[in-house]
């Protein structure tokens, strides 16, 4: 009997071990692969077999967007990212890409200053600050738990 458990948590383990050793190899591959330009590599791969990291998906899906210059896509994939519930120095990641990609919006506002485009600037500035400030990533006395998203939120004050 106890040969048997052995044997079939051995292979639960083999398992897992390959599932993360390919995810992990796939993943530095569809990142090389972007950071080259090339923004036709599959993510599908990285769905099928993240059992325990489902934010990293839509995350990078966002990243890419973002290169793209497909600010809204990006925002949209950041928020899919974040319910997916990723540990607290991810989702302030997640928090201060979604901030920048919310901030290059509002560049075509700057050609045609009018009213309305700076209340609709105005508006994007406060939303990326709270997306900052909601889980104490960025905070209003300075003491947020994340570097870079607390500089970010100091540069949109």
């Amino acid at each position: 009997m106890n040969k048997v458990v052995f044997a079939i948590v051995y292979v639960i383990l083999l398992v897992m071990c390959a599932l993360f050793g390919f995810r992990y190899l796939y993943n530095a591959y569809a990142v090389n692969s972007y950071n080259q330009g090339n923004y036709a590599v599959s993510l599908e791969p990285l769905e099928n077999f993240n059992l325990f990291e489902k934010y990293v998906l839509p995350y990078n899906q966002g990243n890419i967007h973002y290169m793209k210059g497909e600010y809204i896509e990006a925002v949209r994939a950041y928020d899919m990212a974040l319910s997916k519930n990723p540990p607290e120095k991810k989702e302030c990641d997640i928090r201060v890409n979604k901030a920048l990609a919310m901030l290059k919006t509002v560049e075509a506002d700057y050609l045609n200053p009018d009213a309305s485009n700076i209340e609709h600037t105005k508006e994007v500035l406060r939303q990326a600050r709270e997306v900052l400030l909601e889980v104490g990533c960025a905070s209003d006395d300075g003491n947020g738990h994340d570097e870079d998203a607390q500089t970010l939120k100091e540069e949109i004050d």
